[in-house]
Protein backbone atom coordinates (compact mmCIF):
# COMPACT_ATOMS: atom_id res chain seq x y z
CA UNK A 1 0.00 0.00 0.00
CA UNK A 2 1.37 3.40 -0.93
CA UNK A 3 1.72 5.89 1.90
CA UNK A 4 1.42 9.01 -0.24
CA UNK A 5 0.63 10.17 -3.75
CA UNK A 6 3.76 11.53 -5.38
CA UNK A 7 3.31 13.37 -8.65
CA UNK A 8 6.12 14.67 -10.84
CA UNK A 9 5.32 17.95 -12.52
CA UNK A 10 7.08 20.72 -14.39
CA UNK A 11 8.36 23.47 -12.11
CA UNK A 12 6.16 26.13 -13.66
CA UNK A 13 3.21 24.46 -11.89
CA UNK A 14 4.57 24.43 -8.35
CA UNK A 15 3.38 27.00 -5.83
CA UNK A 16 3.45 27.98 -2.19
CA UNK A 17 1.85 25.24 -0.11
CA UNK A 18 3.22 22.36 -2.21
CA UNK A 19 5.13 19.68 -0.32
CA UNK A 20 8.19 18.95 -2.46
CA UNK A 21 10.32 15.81 -2.40
CA UNK A 22 13.60 16.99 -3.90
CA UNK A 23 15.32 13.72 -3.02
CA UNK A 24 13.10 11.99 -5.56
CA UNK A 25 13.38 14.78 -8.13
CA UNK A 26 17.06 14.58 -9.02
CA UNK A 27 19.89 12.14 -8.24
CA UNK A 28 22.41 13.41 -5.69
CA UNK A 29 20.45 16.65 -5.48
CA UNK A 30 21.07 17.19 -1.75
CA UNK A 31 24.22 19.01 -2.84
CA UNK A 32 22.53 20.55 -5.87
CA UNK A 33 20.17 22.84 -3.95
CA UNK A 34 20.63 25.25 -1.02
CA UNK A 35 17.85 23.88 1.20
CA UNK A 36 18.68 22.06 4.45
CA UNK A 37 16.10 19.34 3.73
CA UNK A 38 15.12 17.37 0.67
CA UNK A 39 11.44 17.09 1.69
CA UNK A 40 9.55 20.17 2.90
CA UNK A 41 6.54 22.41 2.27
CA UNK A 42 7.08 25.54 0.19
CA UNK A 43 6.24 28.58 2.27
CA UNK A 44 7.76 31.52 0.37
CA UNK A 45 7.90 32.85 -3.18
CA UNK A 46 11.71 32.79 -2.97
CA UNK A 47 11.73 29.02 -2.36
CA UNK A 48 9.54 28.50 -5.40
CA UNK A 49 11.83 30.66 -7.56
CA UNK A 50 14.99 28.82 -6.44
CA UNK A 51 13.50 25.44 -7.34
CA UNK A 52 12.30 26.77 -10.69
CA UNK A 53 15.86 27.86 -11.50
CA UNK A 54 17.49 24.57 -10.48
CA UNK A 55 15.00 21.95 -11.65
CA UNK A 56 13.00 21.17 -14.76
CA UNK A 57 10.56 18.92 -12.91
CA UNK A 58 9.88 18.29 -9.25
CA UNK A 59 8.06 15.61 -7.24
CA UNK A 60 5.30 16.78 -4.91
CA UNK A 61 3.26 14.89 -2.33
CA UNK A 62 -0.33 15.86 -3.06
CA UNK A 63 -1.58 14.68 0.34
CA UNK A 64 0.70 17.11 2.14
CA UNK A 65 0.24 19.99 -0.32
CA UNK A 66 -2.25 22.13 1.57
CA UNK A 67 -3.28 24.50 -1.21
CA UNK A 68 -4.02 21.63 -3.59
CA UNK A 69 -6.19 19.99 -0.95
CA UNK A 70 -8.10 23.28 -0.54
CA UNK A 71 -8.55 23.58 -4.30
CA UNK A 72 -9.95 20.07 -4.44
CA UNK A 73 -12.50 21.02 -1.81
CA UNK A 74 -13.41 24.25 -3.62
CA UNK A 75 -13.97 22.36 -6.89
CA UNK A 76 -16.86 20.44 -5.36
CA UNK A 77 -18.40 23.08 -3.09
CA UNK A 78 -20.77 24.39 -5.77
CA UNK A 79 -22.14 20.88 -6.32
CA UNK A 80 -22.55 20.05 -2.66
CA UNK A 81 -21.32 17.28 -0.40
CA UNK A 82 -22.77 13.83 0.14
CA UNK A 83 -24.94 13.38 3.18
CA UNK A 84 -22.83 13.30 6.33
CA UNK A 85 -23.07 10.48 8.83
CA UNK A 86 -21.58 11.18 12.23
CA UNK A 87 -20.03 7.76 12.89
CA UNK A 88 -18.64 5.06 10.60
CA UNK A 89 -21.17 2.33 9.93
CA UNK A 90 -20.05 -1.28 10.26
CA UNK A 91 -21.97 -4.08 8.53
CA UNK A 92 -24.98 -1.84 7.97
CA UNK A 93 -28.29 -3.06 6.65
CA UNK A 94 -27.45 -1.65 3.19
CA UNK A 95 -24.15 -3.52 3.21
CA UNK A 96 -25.76 -6.79 4.26
CA UNK A 97 -28.29 -6.58 1.44
CA UNK A 98 -25.75 -5.67 -1.22
CA UNK A 99 -22.78 -7.83 -0.23
CA UNK A 100 -22.14 -10.68 -2.67
CA UNK A 101 -25.21 -12.87 -2.55
CA UNK A 102 -25.21 -16.55 -1.67
CA UNK A 103 -26.14 -17.25 -5.29
CA UNK A 104 -23.12 -15.32 -6.55
CA UNK A 105 -20.78 -17.01 -4.08
CA UNK A 106 -21.99 -20.44 -5.16
CA UNK A 107 -21.55 -19.49 -8.80
CA UNK A 108 -17.96 -18.37 -8.28
CA UNK A 109 -16.98 -21.45 -6.32
CA UNK A 110 -18.59 -24.33 -8.19
CA UNK A 111 -18.24 -26.15 -11.50
CA UNK A 112 -20.81 -24.15 -13.47
CA UNK A 113 -19.84 -23.30 -17.07
CA UNK A 114 -17.80 -20.12 -17.18
CA UNK A 115 -20.50 -18.38 -19.26
CA UNK A 116 -23.06 -18.89 -16.47
CA UNK A 117 -20.62 -17.69 -13.83
CA UNK A 118 -19.98 -14.55 -15.85
CA UNK A 119 -23.72 -13.84 -16.18
CA UNK A 120 -24.10 -14.06 -12.39
CA UNK A 121 -21.20 -11.65 -11.87
CA UNK A 122 -22.51 -9.14 -14.43
CA UNK A 123 -26.01 -9.22 -12.96
CA UNK A 124 -24.75 -8.74 -9.41
CA UNK A 125 -22.25 -5.97 -10.15
CA UNK A 126 -24.67 -4.05 -12.38
CA UNK A 127 -27.35 -4.12 -9.70
CA UNK A 128 -24.81 -3.05 -7.09
CA UNK A 129 -23.60 0.01 -9.03
CA UNK A 130 -27.11 0.85 -10.27
CA UNK A 131 -28.41 1.08 -6.69
CA UNK A 132 -25.48 3.31 -5.74
CA UNK A 133 -26.26 5.79 -8.54
CA UNK A 134 -30.05 5.65 -8.23
CA UNK A 135 -30.26 7.23 -4.77
CA UNK A 136 -28.57 10.04 -2.88
CA UNK A 137 -25.06 9.01 -1.89
CA UNK A 138 -24.43 8.51 1.79
CA UNK A 139 -21.41 7.27 3.73
CA UNK A 140 -23.44 4.12 4.31
CA UNK A 141 -24.05 3.36 0.64
CA UNK A 142 -20.47 4.13 -0.38
CA UNK A 143 -18.97 1.96 2.37
CA UNK A 144 -21.30 -0.90 1.53
CA UNK A 145 -20.46 -0.75 -2.16
CA UNK A 146 -16.72 -0.68 -1.50
CA UNK A 147 -16.96 -3.72 0.78
CA UNK A 148 -19.04 -5.65 -1.74
CA UNK A 149 -16.72 -4.77 -4.62
CA UNK A 150 -13.64 -5.92 -2.72
CA UNK A 151 -15.33 -9.24 -2.03
CA UNK A 152 -16.26 -9.68 -5.67
CA UNK A 153 -12.86 -8.61 -7.04
CA UNK A 154 -11.13 -11.00 -4.66
CA UNK A 155 -13.05 -13.89 -6.20
CA UNK A 156 -12.20 -12.81 -9.76
CA UNK A 157 -8.47 -12.32 -9.39
CA UNK A 158 -7.48 -15.98 -9.67
CA UNK A 159 -9.77 -16.95 -12.58
CA UNK A 160 -8.42 -15.69 -15.94
CA UNK A 161 -10.99 -17.70 -17.90
CA UNK A 162 -13.82 -15.93 -16.11
CA UNK A 163 -12.13 -12.56 -16.69
CA UNK A 164 -11.99 -13.18 -20.44
CA UNK A 165 -15.65 -14.16 -20.51
CA UNK A 166 -16.62 -11.01 -18.60
CA UNK A 167 -14.87 -8.87 -21.19
CA UNK A 168 -16.74 -10.66 -23.94
CA UNK A 169 -20.26 -10.19 -22.57
CA UNK A 170 -20.19 -6.85 -20.74
CA UNK A 171 -23.04 -4.56 -21.73
CA UNK A 172 -22.69 -2.30 -24.76
CA UNK A 173 -25.48 0.04 -23.65
CA UNK A 174 -24.15 3.28 -22.20
CA UNK A 175 -25.61 4.31 -18.88
CA UNK A 176 -23.47 5.64 -16.07
CA UNK A 177 -23.83 2.45 -14.04
CA UNK A 178 -23.37 -0.04 -16.91
CA UNK A 179 -20.41 2.00 -18.14
CA UNK A 180 -18.89 1.86 -14.64
CA UNK A 181 -19.26 -1.92 -14.55
CA UNK A 182 -17.82 -2.38 -18.05
CA UNK A 183 -14.85 -0.12 -17.32
CA UNK A 184 -14.33 -1.91 -14.01
CA UNK A 185 -13.96 -5.32 -15.62
CA UNK A 186 -11.89 -4.08 -18.57
CA UNK A 187 -9.50 -2.12 -16.38
CA UNK A 188 -9.15 -4.99 -13.89
CA UNK A 189 -8.16 -7.46 -16.59
CA UNK A 190 -5.75 -4.99 -18.18
CA UNK A 191 -4.21 -4.10 -14.80
CA UNK A 192 -3.52 -7.78 -14.06
CA UNK A 193 -2.06 -8.15 -17.53
CA UNK A 194 0.32 -5.18 -17.49
CA UNK A 195 1.24 -5.12 -13.78
CA UNK A 196 1.98 -8.84 -13.68
CA UNK A 197 0.96 -9.13 -10.04
CA UNK A 198 -1.42 -11.27 -8.02
CA UNK A 199 -1.19 -9.02 -4.95
CA UNK A 200 -4.78 -9.26 -3.70
CA UNK A 201 -4.57 -6.16 -1.54
CA UNK A 202 -3.39 -3.98 -4.42
CA UNK A 203 -5.76 -5.47 -6.98
CA UNK A 204 -8.77 -5.06 -4.68
CA UNK A 205 -7.97 -1.36 -4.21
CA UNK A 206 -7.51 -0.92 -7.95
CA UNK A 207 -10.75 -2.80 -8.61
CA UNK A 208 -12.73 -0.49 -6.33
CA UNK A 209 -11.19 2.54 -8.04
CA UNK A 210 -12.00 1.20 -11.51
CA UNK A 211 -15.62 0.35 -10.69
CA UNK A 212 -16.18 3.64 -8.84
CA UNK A 213 -14.15 5.91 -11.14
CA UNK A 214 -17.31 7.85 -12.04
CA UNK A 215 -18.92 7.91 -8.60
CA UNK A 216 -18.70 11.72 -8.63
CA UNK A 217 -21.28 11.77 -11.42
CA UNK A 218 -23.90 10.91 -8.82
CA UNK A 219 -23.69 14.59 -7.89
CA UNK A 220 -24.12 15.87 -11.45
CA UNK A 221 -27.49 16.78 -12.94
CA UNK A 222 -28.74 13.81 -15.05
CA UNK A 223 -29.78 16.29 -17.75
CA UNK A 224 -26.10 17.13 -18.18
CA UNK A 225 -24.95 13.51 -18.02
CA UNK A 226 -27.46 12.37 -20.63
CA UNK A 227 -27.44 15.38 -22.94
CA UNK A 228 -27.10 14.08 -26.53
CA UNK A 229 -25.47 17.22 -27.92
CA UNK A 230 -22.39 19.22 -26.97
CA UNK A 231 -22.32 20.63 -23.46
CA UNK A 232 -22.27 24.42 -23.11
CA UNK A 233 -19.49 26.13 -21.14
CA UNK A 234 -21.33 26.07 -17.80
CA UNK A 235 -22.36 22.43 -18.21
CA UNK A 236 -18.82 21.43 -19.16
CA UNK A 237 -17.45 23.21 -16.10
CA UNK A 238 -19.79 21.17 -13.89
CA UNK A 239 -18.92 17.93 -15.67
CA UNK A 240 -15.20 18.48 -15.15
CA UNK A 241 -15.70 18.58 -11.40
CA UNK A 242 -16.92 15.00 -11.07
CA UNK A 243 -13.45 13.47 -10.45
CA UNK A 244 -12.86 15.80 -7.49
CA UNK A 245 -16.39 15.25 -6.24
CA UNK A 246 -15.87 11.49 -6.35
CA UNK A 247 -12.69 11.80 -4.29
CA UNK A 248 -14.49 13.91 -1.68
CA UNK A 249 -17.37 11.44 -1.43
CA UNK A 250 -15.08 8.46 -0.94
CA UNK A 251 -12.87 10.33 1.51
CA UNK A 252 -15.84 11.33 3.63
CA UNK A 253 -16.96 7.71 3.73
CA UNK A 254 -13.49 6.61 4.93
CA UNK A 255 -13.16 4.56 1.74
CA UNK A 256 -10.35 6.40 -0.06
CA UNK A 257 -6.99 4.68 -0.41
CA UNK A 258 -4.11 6.20 -2.36
CA UNK A 259 -4.72 3.84 -5.29
CA UNK A 260 -8.43 4.65 -5.45
CA UNK A 261 -7.75 8.40 -5.29
CA UNK A 262 -5.31 8.25 -8.20
CA UNK A 263 -7.83 6.42 -10.37
CA UNK A 264 -10.86 8.55 -9.51
CA UNK A 265 -9.13 11.92 -9.88
CA UNK A 266 -7.00 11.08 -12.95
CA UNK A 267 -9.24 9.03 -15.25
CA UNK A 268 -9.82 12.01 -17.57
CA UNK A 269 -6.23 13.26 -17.65
CA UNK A 270 -3.99 12.96 -20.74
CA UNK A 271 -0.25 12.63 -21.12
CA UNK A 272 0.03 15.88 -23.13
CA UNK A 273 -1.70 17.96 -20.45
CA UNK A 274 -4.98 18.42 -22.34
CA UNK A 275 -7.08 16.41 -19.87
CA UNK A 276 -8.95 17.43 -16.73
CA UNK A 277 -9.36 18.36 -13.91
CA UNK A 278 -5.65 19.29 -13.42
CA UNK A 279 -4.07 19.10 -16.88
CA UNK A 280 -1.39 16.66 -15.71
CA UNK A 281 1.55 16.03 -18.03
CA UNK A 282 4.01 13.20 -18.57
CA UNK A 283 4.95 11.38 -15.39
CA UNK A 284 2.32 13.32 -13.45
CA UNK A 285 -0.23 11.02 -15.12
CA UNK A 286 0.05 7.87 -13.00
CA UNK A 287 0.01 4.36 -14.44
CA UNK A 288 -3.18 3.50 -12.54
CA UNK A 289 -4.91 6.59 -13.92
CA UNK A 290 -3.83 5.71 -17.45
CA UNK A 291 -5.15 2.14 -17.15
CA UNK A 292 -8.58 3.41 -16.14
CA UNK A 293 -8.56 6.16 -18.78
CA UNK A 294 -7.84 3.65 -21.55
CA UNK A 295 -10.68 1.38 -20.45
CA UNK A 296 -12.97 4.39 -20.03
CA UNK A 297 -12.35 5.69 -23.56
CA UNK A 298 -12.57 2.26 -25.17
CA UNK A 299 -15.90 1.52 -23.47
CA UNK A 300 -17.28 4.95 -24.37
CA UNK A 301 -16.39 4.42 -28.04
CA UNK A 302 -17.90 0.93 -28.26
CA UNK A 303 -21.04 1.58 -26.20
CA UNK A 304 -24.44 2.08 -27.78
CA UNK A 305 -26.19 5.31 -26.84
CA UNK A 306 -29.74 6.48 -27.36
CA UNK A 307 -28.58 8.80 -30.17
CA UNK A 308 -25.88 6.66 -31.83
CA UNK A 309 -24.61 3.12 -32.22
CA UNK A 310 -21.32 2.07 -30.70
CA UNK A 311 -18.23 1.46 -32.79
CA UNK A 312 -16.85 -1.98 -33.46
CA UNK A 313 -13.94 -3.01 -31.28
CA UNK A 314 -11.61 -2.83 -34.29
CA UNK A 315 -12.63 0.72 -35.22
CA UNK A 316 -12.42 1.92 -31.61
CA UNK A 317 -8.92 0.54 -31.17
CA UNK A 318 -7.89 1.99 -34.54
CA UNK A 319 -9.05 5.47 -33.49
CA UNK A 320 -7.23 5.14 -30.17
CA UNK A 321 -4.03 4.19 -32.01
CA UNK A 322 -4.25 6.88 -34.69
CA UNK A 323 -5.71 9.83 -32.78
CA UNK A 324 -4.90 9.29 -29.10
CA UNK A 325 -1.29 8.09 -29.12
CA UNK A 326 -0.15 11.37 -27.55
CA UNK A 327 -2.61 10.91 -24.66
CA UNK A 328 -1.00 7.76 -23.20
CA UNK A 329 2.31 6.02 -22.66
CA UNK A 330 3.13 4.40 -26.02
CA UNK A 331 3.94 0.95 -24.65
CA UNK A 332 0.86 0.93 -22.43
CA UNK A 333 -1.43 1.89 -25.33
CA UNK A 334 0.16 -0.77 -27.53
CA UNK A 335 -0.38 -3.44 -24.86
CA UNK A 336 -4.00 -2.36 -24.42
CA UNK A 337 -4.69 -2.59 -28.15
CA UNK A 338 -3.00 -5.98 -28.38
CA UNK A 339 -4.97 -7.37 -25.43
CA UNK A 340 -8.37 -6.18 -26.63
CA UNK A 341 -7.76 -7.20 -30.22
CA UNK A 342 -7.51 -10.75 -28.90
CA UNK A 343 -10.80 -10.64 -26.97
CA UNK A 344 -13.85 -11.62 -29.06
CA UNK A 345 -16.79 -9.37 -28.18
CA UNK A 346 -20.29 -10.75 -27.98
CA UNK A 347 -22.98 -8.97 -30.00
CA UNK A 348 -25.55 -7.38 -27.71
Amino acid sequence: MMKNINMEMTVDKIKIGDYVRLGESQKNNWQAHPFSKNNFQLSTKEQVEVIQKLFNTVVIDSHKSTERQKESQQHVNSIGKPEEISQPLVQSEWEQINSPTEKLSRALNCTLPVSEKAEFVIEHSTELISQLFSAQLTNDSVQGTVTALKGMVGNLISDPELSDELLRITSHDYYTYTHSVSVGFKAMVFAKHCLGTMDQTLLKELGVGFFLHDVGKAGVDPAILNKPGKLNADEWDIMQRHPDLGVMQLKQANSLSDEIEIIVVQHHEKLDGSGYPYGLKGKEFHLFGQICALADIYDALTAKRSYKDGMSSFNALLIMKQKMAHHFDAKLLSNFIKLFCEVPIANK
